[in-house]
């Protein structure tokens, strides 16, 4: 089986990604916003993206007992499938409706993706893309990187993440700090370490979701872009790195936390908040209950990660140039 490889450098931890497939490859490298690394550097974390037929699937990546599946859910791709998720002492399973099959062994710092050439999922987005940079982030907790559900972006210095349930406007409000040119990491997924005294905030991506009535209300130059994936027919993926006048960071301190909540004025306002209130706005975004990998380790970093940053609660206008300046007069504070 011929094998195609790349090398990436993610806040200084080498990934290797290999492929059997070099055009999926080559469409994960368009996502991807972390630099390559030399081919001669060594490997830390090891990622395996193949395509290959049901049977060699179930042979090379069989699925633990019932006993060890901890979730099942609905996932929307090109079509409604099913989720089902598995662990067993230091590995995970994820069973993704018959298209593909994800292993992640966190022992080894190895993952891998087993995707079907029989029944295969139609939308490049949820094919090439998503499914693999979900890997990348997953296997990055192997070296105590924690993903958390926000987006983030360096304002003059400072590195401002925004959270808060979905559909409250992360993407939204990411992008407007990014089109005023502050350096934009990433809409949704950050990864976050603890180096030193201080906390790192770094993406693997740089793409940005924005939904057909966001462009259409808030950024209207966003409709003569040109999109490098649709999800659906209502929802847009652009890379940052493509688009004039906007700045890519890969990297940036932590050091505001923004909780969204949606008004309905032009207006935004923030009020500072403790520790303990953004424990309650955070954690049910970022923790899966259902799942013990990792948790409480995960647990015990937030709760240290929010003693360290200034949190703020925003009414979140809908006028974003108004929200920008707001964010900009925060970050003069710290």
């Amino acid at each position: 089986m011929k094998q195609y490889t790349r090398k990436f450098n993610v806040n200084g931890i080498i990934m290797t990604v290999h492929s059997n497939q070099e055009r999926w490859l080559e469409e994960l490298i368009k996502s991807v916003s972390a630099p390559l690394a030399d081919a001669e550097s060594q490997a830390e974390l090891i990622i395996e993206l193949l395509e290959m037929e049901d049977m060699e699937i179930e042979e090379l990546c069989p699925l633990p007992g019932d006993e060890y599946k901890y979730e099942e859910i609905k996932l929307m791709l090109d079509q409604l499938v099913d989720l089902e998720s598995y662990q067993r002492e230091d590995q995970t399973w994820q069973e993704i409706g018959g298209f593909a099959r994800i292993l992640i062994d966190y022992k080894q710092g190895r993952g891998a993706i087993y995707r079907s050439r029989d029944r295969q999922v139609k939308n490049p987005f949820f094919a090439d893309s998503f499914f693999a940079v979900n890997l990348m982030q997953r296997v990055m907790s192997c070296r105590q990187f924690y993903t958390i559900h926000a987006s983030c972006a360096e304002v003059n210095g400072r590195g401002v993440i925004i959270t808060g349930p979905g559909g409250r406007g992360k993407s939204t409000s990411g992008y407007a700090l990014a089109r005023k040119g502050h350096p934009f990491l990433n809409d949704e997924k950050i990864l976050l370490k603890l180096q030193g005294d201080s906390y790192r905030a770094c993406s693997i991506t740089d793409i940005f979701k924005i939904r057909q009535n966001a462009i259409d209300r808030f950024f209207p130059e966003l409709a003569a872009a040109q999109p490098i994936y649709r999800p659906d027919e209502e929802e847009y993926c652009f890379k940052t790195s493509f688009m004039p006048g906007m700045q890519v960071a890969v990297e940036c301190n932590a050091d505001i936390l923004l909780i969204l909540k949606q008004v309905d004025q032009p207006g935004s306002q923030a009020r500072q908040i403790n520790p303990a209130r953004a424990v309650g706005e955070l954690f049910p975004v970022t923790m899966n209950p259902r799942s013990i990998k990792n948790n409480m380790e995960k647990f015990d970093f937030l709760t240290d990660f929010l003693q360290q940053v200034t949190c703020y609660q925003i009414d979140f206008g809908y006028d974003m140039d108004k929200f920008a300046q707001l964010v900009e007069e925060l970050v003069s504070r710290q």
